[in-house]
This record gives structure tokens, C-alpha cells and sequence, in this order.
């Protein structure tokens, strides 16, 4: 265990809502590069941080809601551009500077495969957080509309996700059809397993049994949600309540549905 990099074990614990133990292990790792460059001779005045590593530590701190130590961050940012703005927007949860500066990104045309789907998860994702529903169903149908991203599995998982947030939410149940017939073709999971871990999509799909009266379906999807929900509750709940939070709200919507 002791050779699995710092860098990577804070990413995964980041991943996971564990945010005060994601900021351990980047200091962990951040002293064992000072200490890597103090044995060649080098005595730096500030401990040495890539650009990514700026990024991941602002995504930290605004997890952990930590102001001051964002607009420190920012400092070590100094450039204007687009994409050193974004992260600083992102983390301080100015979500409508963060799809301004996504929107100028997109307009760059050497961007690969894999920037374009980023910078629309990241679309996504501000239209969400912004409560702007009826954008963010319209740009999840174009997304599910391009060959280009829809040859990325991870990526359309997101974006369906996203989409049926926003359907469910505004009462789109053709909508809701369509994402989940796509995401069941595309996913090939055997029944329920195609909700694991992607609580908006079962959401929809409970609320769909709901509206046509299909009690069986209702109730087995929503015992397959609830379940793949408790599973990791309890390694969250020993962390922290923070990072059991989210799953306790999530168990009390199907809760309420039930």
C-alpha cells in the first residue's frame, strides 16, 4: 500500500466525497516532492505544484468550503485565459463565469474528442447547478444526437444522467423513454444493473412504473435503488456525515416515492 502514489490515493478519495482525507494525501504527497527535490540540491521557496495539481487542490477546498484558501489558490493562477479561469470558477461555485468560459472553449476548433465531451459534461453540469432545466434537457438531446460523443460510453452515461434529471424534474416522460431505452441498448446491463450507480436514471425509470401503474416494476427497481445506495453508506457514514449526506437525501426521495 505504502507505493501507491499520494497524488493518486487523494484523487480517489475526492472521488468518493472523502474531501478532509483527499487534502491529507495531497500534502502527503506534496512534501514527498519537496522531499525528491531537496536530496538533488534543490531548496525551493514554494513547494512545487503542477498546474493539474492547482486544479485538484481548488476542487478540495471547495468541498470543503474553504474561501480563503480558494482566493490563495487563485494567486497562483495568474493567467487570464479561459481554461486557468475555469477551475477557479468551478470551485467557487460561480457557475454562470464557469459556462461563459466552457462556451469559449468550445469555440476553439483544434479541440479533441475527449475536450469536446468534457466541456459539455461541464455544460451540463453549470445548466444543473444554475436549475436552468429546459437548456439543460435540450443540450443533453443534442449530445445523445452526435455520433462523435456518442461513441463515448463513460460519456453519454453522464450525459443521460444528466437529461434525466432535468426530464424528471420538468415532468418529460417521453423524454424519460428515450434516455432509457438508449442508455439500456448502449449499456447491455442485464435488468435493474443498468441503474447501478446512476440514481437519476432509476429515478426516472420509478417515476415512469409510477405513472403507468406498473406496481411490480415500481417496486423493483426502487428495492435494486435502495440497495445499491445502503452499500456504501456504511463506509461513508464512518468517514464523515458530509459524505453520508448526499446518499441519506437520496434514500428519503425513494423513501417519499415509496
Amino acid at each position: 500500500l505504502s507505493k501507491i502514489p499520494q497524488l493518486a490515493v487523494c484523487k480517489t478519495a475526492l472521488s468518493i466525497n472523502a474531501h478532509s482525507r483527499a487534502l491529507m494525501h495531497f500534502e502527503k504527497a506534496a512534501r514527498e516532492t519537496d522531499r525528491e527535490t531537496s536530496s538533488v540540491g534543490i531548496a525551493p521557496l514554494k513547494p512545487i505544484v503542477e498546474p493539474s495539481e492547482i486544479a485538484l487542490l481548488q476542487r478540495i477546498f471547495s468541498s470543503l468550503d474553504d474561501p480563503d484558501a480558494l482566493q490563495g489558490i487563485a494567486h497562483l493562477k495568474p493567467s487570464g485565459k479561459s481554461a486557468d479561469l475555469l477551475d477557479s470558477y468551478r470551485a467557487a461555485g460561480r457557475w454562470n463565469e464557469t459556462l461563459i468560459a466552457l462556451d469559449q472553449l468550445s469555440r476553439q476548433k483544434n479541440n479533441d474528442i475527449e475536450t469536446i465531451c468534457s466541456l459539455q459534461c461541464g455544460r451540463l453540469e453549470c445548466l444543473s447547478e444554475l436549475g436552468l432545466f429546459d437548456q439543460l434537457l435540450s443540450l443533453a438531446t443534442l449530445c445523445t444526437n452526435d455520433p462523435v460523443q456518442v461513441a463515448n460510453e463513460k460519456h453519454m452515461q453522464k450525459v443521460r444522467s444528466f437529461g434525466a434529471h432535468a426530464a424528471w424534474k420538468l415532468g418529460d416522460w417521453k423524454s424519460i423513454e428515450t434516455l432509457l431505452s438508449a442508455h439500456a441498448k448502449q449499456s447491455g446491463a442485464a435488468s435493474f444493473q443498468m441503474f447501478a450507480g446512476n440514481f437519476d436514471l432509476g429515478i426516472g425509470q420509478i417515476f415512469l412504473a409510477l405513472r403507468n401503474k406498473k406496481r411490480a416494476q415500481f417496486e423493483n427497481v426502487l428495492l435494486f435503488m435502495r440497495s445499491d445506495l445502503i452499500q456504501p453508506l456504511g463506509a461513508a457514514s464512518l468517514e464523515s456525515y458530509d459524505r453520508a449526506y448526499p446518499m441519506i437525501v437520496k434514500l428519503q426521495m425513494l423513501n417519499e416515492l415509496e
